[in-house]
């Protein structure tokens, strides 16, 4: 969606091609891969920076400290200062809420799992997750939300594992908050199972 944003910037700014620099598929695990490419982009003459993974925060605080003319924007985030650094975030906790009813809706156990890549201390998630169950309440009030936190935004193998424990708790809807889509695949995969005995 970023990418959708800022090509119809582009054309209401009125700005060529050339003047936005692009790093895709820069992964946030491997140690200095995302200050290389803002460093890449900042020695382009890059003067705005916008980082779109949570992860992504600690870096642009250090390089928005070192680098004072440049604009650091980070999505998701909660670091800022008070010159060269913001953060920001769309209201997801909307969306978790309406797919919260139609959770509620769905699940003929009462039982719903919820894949969460971080814990309480992260309001992005909690956040989310609080919208998700009180959409889920709305909907349902005898359902109940049940949480596996993976403490990690990018673990095939921990979301799969957190999905596979909810599915055998009886949970018959799964939701998620985490980077890869394996929660719905598993449970798909039950399903499949199933209507194939």
């Amino acid at each position: 969606m970023h990418h959708l944003g800022i090509q119809e910037m582009e054309k209401a700014v009125g700005l060529a091609e050339g003047q936005i620099i692009r790093k895709v598929n820069v992964f946030e695990a491997r140690p200095g891969e995302v200050e290389t490419a803002i460093r890449e982009c900042i020695a382009e003459d890059a003067t705005i920076i916008l980082a779109l993974s949570w992860a992504n925060g600690e870096v642009c605080e250090k390089l928005a400290a070192e680098f004072p003319r440049i604009i650091f924007a980070h999505a998701t985030g909660i670091q800022s200062n008070d010159t060269n650094f913001t953060n920001y975030f769309g209201r997801i906790y909307q969306a978790r809420y309406l797919s919260g009813i139609v959770a509620g809706l769905k699940t003929q156990s009462g039982k719903i799992g919820y894949v969460a890549a971080m814990g309480k201390d992260n309001s992005e998630v909690s956040g989310g997750l609080n919208a998700f169950a009180r959409g889920v309440e709305q909907a349902n009030p005898a359902a109940t939300v049940h949480v596996k936190v993976i403490h990690n935004w990018f673990d095939p193998m921990g979301e799969t594992d957190a999905a596979r424990a909810l599915i055998a708790a009886g949970c018959d809807v799964l939701a998620r908050h985490c980077d890869t889509s394996r929660p719905q695949l598993e449970l798909n995969l039950l399903f499949l199972k199933i209507m194939i005995q």
